[in-house]
């Protein structure tokens, strides 16, 4: 199991991968100071995650192992501070962690005047431009009545002499003092802001050196807002040395992101999809290393893909993932966006189209490029910025003029985003509703088809499209024989049966206007197993023994005996002597199923019958005379003529009577058609009485003609 970051800074220069310990040693040396020294400040100043309170760690870490180490205290004025009473409360953590009973007496002494120091600031109340002796005599003459009683509180409030006395004593304890105020810009800025004025006016002490670290765009925004002019040179009045951090390489950011990727755990894998480790480098180095730019960012960034990692490992390409998660971390607004319109980004989808309302793909992209950009603006980023360039790379459709470097054909078997089924998996961060996941269909094929609840589960989450293409990619992945496949293609064609869903006019056609349906789904399946066996005609024939899959191989001996007939782009899969003693072996077995009526499914007869209108028009007669014509809407699925959809309507169907003169009572067959309820039929079986009453295609939504 991975570990996550929880954005701690490293304790020791052992753990320093950024190349700092030098300059920490030389923070620290500058920092002790020499006897009779007066009081000096630095400051560390850096952007926020960049590694400032690391340095300080270190510096620490140099002091521990000096011979003659000063006196450290650390005030964190963001943890221990109270706003009305920061100066006290400074005062206070200054004096206990001075270390004074190591001094018995003078430590004694010494905390005693520092404590009677602190007490004068229990009501310090700072007002920006006015030093805090101002407010404090204030304090002491608002609401006092008796004159003598205010020259005794006032005489009280000797802060030059309280402070001077403080002073003689910390010259007593002869050891240099260094505080560390670390968080500032984290603080209120009106906490912010007393902190800069108790480090020059309240705690400058001999030699005590302070090193305060801190951001200082935001400090200076600070000041600005406390009604500080030229904010920079108010801070150089505070700050005798101002350091800034020295620049991270990108070699050792880069050193970084390697690390915490080794650091992801046994189950990481870049092997899963092809080209992932270079596509990752190659996208990391020309757009991710410009965004990915502090320590911080890298621990927050790995923090989300690890979380999204372990609950889609394979379902989608790391690198998309990994992408995603950088868009994530560091432009939500723009991971939003793509969450709230997955549509406009994934270019790909097996079957079907997108729903773009009212507008057309081409005027949808352009306005979800116009939603980005108002991001942009409102982030303050340029138009032509690495975020546009980098969704580019992982949606090629934002910009189809745009070249891919490692382009791929099929992006869903690649685990790419730019299909909707990864991208809905990885926004979700979990299979979404009415798809499957790799892992659910890996088991499947595991379990030889024995784990049935996959199927089902599939099946009942309207995902069992999701689940063939899933399926047929894994052909692409591991070498299957024969009766594996066979095998595994006969239990779902069984609990497609089981559970109605291979019927009607949904496994007749595929088209443009049309999604593809279950019938093609496996008709591809048995055809690509054919096609990679090494013993196709055995292959044909085992099929052809399960009455189950009649009217799958049907689809199969019209492709062979096509590769004759068509232009085709490789060689035929079987001679033609082969295919005609094949389909010589089908009509029975077609004819005993029909006559049977074994699949309890008009479509699927359908699919049984049409090779033998092809091959054995005769045959075809023979069934439909010995079914006989009372049953009319059997007869008129066997006779369908034309299939189709249309941008109209949608699916329309007709029947075909005159395939079947010569053994039907065409007359009696239509006054039968006019006398059925409509009310009690399926969409198609109105469609079908219809037509066989006018000899037209009729819609399926209404029932009306479709016009030529």
């Amino acid at each position: 199991m991975t570990s996550y970051n929880n954005d701690q800074p490293i304790a020791s220069e052992c753990e320093d991968k950024l190349n700092r310990q030098h300059f920490a040693k030389e923070i620290a040396s500058l920092l002790v100071l020499e006897a009779d020294a007066p009081c000096l400040t630095v400051s560390l100043e850096g952007k926020w995650g960049q590694g400032k309170t690391s340095i300080l760690n270190m510096v620490q870490e140099v002091f521990s192992q000096m011979d003659f180490p000063p006196v450290l205290v650390q005030y964190n004025a963001w943890a221990n501070g109270q706003s009305e009473s920061l100066l006290q409360d400074f005062l206070i953590q200054f004096t206990s962690q001075l270390g004074l009973a190591d001094h018995a007496e003078e430590g004694k002494r010494v905390a005693e005047e520092l404590l009677s120091y602190s007490k004068l600031f229990s009501v310090a109340k700072l007002v920006p431009g006015v030093e805090p002796w101002g407010s404090l005599v204030e304090n002491v003459f608002k609401g006092v009545g008796d004159a003598t009683q205010s020259l005794s509180d006032l005489k009280e409030l000797d802060i030059a002499g309280k402070k001077a006395r403080v002073e003689e004593s910390l010259r007593k304890i002869d050891r240099p003092i260094v505080v560390i105020i670390d968080d500032i810009d984290r603080l209120t800025p009106k906490e912010c802001f007393q902190v800069l004025r108790l480090v020059k006016a309240v705690a400058d002490f001999p030699r005590t050196a302070f090193i305060l670290a801190f951001e200082p765009n935001y400090l200076e925004s600070v000041l600005a807002s406390n009604n500080i002019d030229n904010a920079n040179e108010y801070i150089d009045k505070i700050v005798q040395l101002r350091i800034p951090l020295p620049t991270i390489t990108s070699k050792d950011l880069d050193a970084l992101v390697d690390r915490h990727f080794d650091m992801m755990g046994d189950n990481f894998s870049l092997a899963h999809y092809q080209d992932e480790q270079n596509r990752l480098a190659y996208i990391y180095q020309r757009y991710l290393r410009y965004i990915i730019t502090s320590p911080r960012d890298v621990k927050r960034v790995f923090n989300h893909f690890k979380f999204v990692y372990n609950l889609v490992q394979n379902q989608v390409c790391v690198t998309d993932l990994f992408v995603l998660s950088v868009v994530a971390t560091k432009a939500h607004k723009i991971y939003s966006h793509i969450k709230s319109n997955p549509a406009l980004y994934a270019g790909k989808r097996n079957s079907g189209y997108f729903d773009y309302g009212s507008l057309d793909k081409e005027k949808a992209a352009d306005l979800c490029k116009q939603q980005r950009l108002s991001i942009y603006n409102a982030l303050l980023i340029n138009e032509n910025n690495v975020y546009e360039d980098l969704l580019k790379e992982i949606f090629p459709s934002l910009d189809s003029k745009s070249y891919q470097t490692y382009e791929v054909y099929d992006a869903d078997a690649s685990g790419r985003v730019d299909h909707i089924s990864r991208l809905s998996t990885a926004l979700h961060i979990s299979t979404p509703r009415g798809s499957v996941s790799d892992q659910d269909v890996a088991t499947f094929i595991e379990s030889s088809g024995q784990r049935i609840d996959i199927l089902e589960s599939a099946i009942s989450n309207g995902a069992i499209k999701r689940f063939l293409e899933l399926f047929e990619m894994f052909l692409d992945r591991r070498k299957f024989n024969d009766d594996e496949l066979l095998l595994l293609i006969r239990v779902i064609v069984d609990t497609l049966l089981s559970e109605d869903l291979l019927d009607g006019f949904g496994i007749l056609h595929s088209g443009l206007f049309a999604e593809s349906n279950l019938y093609g789904n496996i008709c591809r399946l048995l055809n690509r197993t054919l096609r990679e066996s090494e013993n196709r005609e055995a292959f044909v024939c085992s099929v052809m023994q399960e009455c189950v899959l009649l009217p799958f191989v049907a689809s199969s001996i019209v492709l062979l005996k096509a590769q004759y007939n068509e232009r085709n782009y490789e060689p035929p899969w079987l001679d033609e002597e082969t295919i005609n003693k094949m389909i010589k072996e089908y009509i029975p077995k077609a004819r005993a199923v029909l006559l049977d009526d074994v699949f309890q499914s008009k479509a699927l007869e359908y699919q049984v019958i049409k090779p033998l209108w092809r091959y054995d028009e005769d045959a075809a007669l023979s069934i439909i005379k010995e079914i006989g014509q009372d049953n009319v809407f059997r007869v008129g699925w066997f006779l369908l003529g034309q299939i189709g959809s249309d941008s109209v309507k949608g699916h329309y169907l007709s029947v075909n009577l005159d395939k079947a003169c010569s053994v039907l009572n065409l007359d009696r067959l239509k006054k039968e058609s006019q006398t059925v309820k409509e009310s009690e039929l399926s969409r198609e079986d109105i469609v079908i009485a219809r037509s066989i009453v006018d000899g037209k295609a009729h819609y399926l939504a209404d029932g009306e003609v479709v016009i030529d």
